[in-house]
């Protein structure tokens, strides 16, 4: 699995998460309000269009191009502007104290983080493989010929070397044994 669809699956987490607390928000808004089933209806709208205009502001095609042009994606920010302060405004009026007015303000704020961060993700540009011209390349496998010649030559004088090692030795043996 590739590491970049993990990362975007979580974030994509974190937003249907916020948008679901955002969904129980408007929901009891409405009906706070009196509305009936509407209440229920309400969340597709709201959250709805905010998903609309996030769509598209940032839906692109498999070269990474915008699909829109930039008026449409224009009206995409401005339709994801207006729905998600209705969409703050029913998060907040849903908490009935500070502390659950500020839960509503975190979670459309969460969500928006969420829908930013996802929709910046991408893949880091391929590395290419630095081009080298034919000079260059010649003077590379010269430069590989002569260090194995080298190598080759250094490891026969340590042969050559470790036998005149192994040679005197013998003879300093038997010269002492003689003794």
């Amino acid at each position: 699995m590739n590491k970049l669809n993990v990362i975007r699956g979580l974030v994509y987490a974190q937003a249907v998460g916020a948008g679901v607390i955002s969904f129980m928000h408007i929901v009891e808004v409405g009906l706070r309000f009196g509305l009936g089933w509407q209440s229920y209806v309400a969340p597709f709208l709201i959250d709805g269009f905010a998903m609309l205009g996030i769509i598209g502001r940032n839906a692109k095609d498999g070269q990474g191009r915008h699909s829109f042009s930039d008026r449409a994606r224009r009206a995409g920010l401005g339709l994801s502007i207006g729905a998600g302060l209705v969409s703050l405004a029913c998060n907040v009026t849903a908490g009935s104290n500070a502390g659950q007015m500020v839960f509503g303000v975190v979670v459309v704020a969460g969500f928006i983080t969420a829908e930013w961060y996802g929709s910046t993700l991408e893949t880091a540009p391929a590395v290419k493989a630095a081009e080298v011209d034919d000079a260059t390349r010649a003077r590379r496998s010269a430069a590989a010929v002569k260090a194995a010649a080298t190598r080759k030559r250094n490891a026969e004088a340590a042969a050559k070397n470790d036998r005149r090692i192994l040679r005197e030795t013998r003879r300093a043996m038997s010269a002492e044994q003689a003794a």
